[in-house]
């Protein structure tokens, strides 16, 4: 007898939960995320879902490191104030908002999957018609919303930009920090 098959919502649905776990783990635990992604040592909830989910999971973790500071830039355009005891809700709305803006992902999708993601958190749930709301803006806004926007500067943190300045100038810096926003080739080595 045939096993059922997951409904495809449930299957996009773990890939965006263990990308924002991953996505909390680096950025409010400081883990590597080399480290998390590990097949060997990596986390349980990224090990456990399929090669295809851990490459989704990967891709969407990624994209949302790249693109951190263009995220929060268009995040705080549609928050006036970001709430409080929120739980997991901010990085659920980074990890959508990069859907949205930087993925091939369509919009009700990552809305969706989203808004379960936010349910499903005991501490957000109560900011439901919140993320609802601040990412349909962001779907329908997503064309206009960093226009004129410096993402080699937006997606560089302070220390490093300051850092990277005083050692090569502003032009070279600004190569640099263009050059992390493209997205690297794949390679194989054998």
């Amino acid at each position: 007898m045939a096993q059922p098959q997951k409904p495809k919502s449930a299957t996009g649905l773990a890939s965006r939960q263990a990308a924002t776990g991953l996505l909390i783990a680096v950025l409010d635990t400081r883990q590597a995320l080399d480290g998390l992604i590990d097949p060997s040592d990596g986390g349980t909830a990224f090990n456990r879902l399929s090669d295809r989910d851990r490459r989704l999971a990967r891709a969407i973790v990624s994209t949302t490191l790249r693109h951190f500071g263009e995220i929060e830039a268009a995040l705080d355009r549609m928050l006036d104030r970001r709430p409080r005891k929120a739980g997991a809700l901010i990085r659920i709305l980074q990890i959508a908002a990069a859907q949205i803006l930087f993925m091939d992902v369509a919009d009700h999708a990552a809305v969706s999957t989203a808004m379960d993601q936010v349910t499903a958190d005991h501490d957000g749930r109560h900011f439901k018609g919140l993320a609802n709301a601040v990412l349909r803006r962001l779907a329908r806004e997503k064309d206009t919303v960093l226009v004129g926007a410096d993402a080699p500067r937006l997606d560089t943190p302070d220390w490093l930009w300051t850092r990277w300045i005083k050692s090569y100038g502003e032009e070279t810096t600004r190569a640099i920090a263009a050059a992390h926003l493209v997205e690297p080739s794949l390679d194989l080595t054998v």
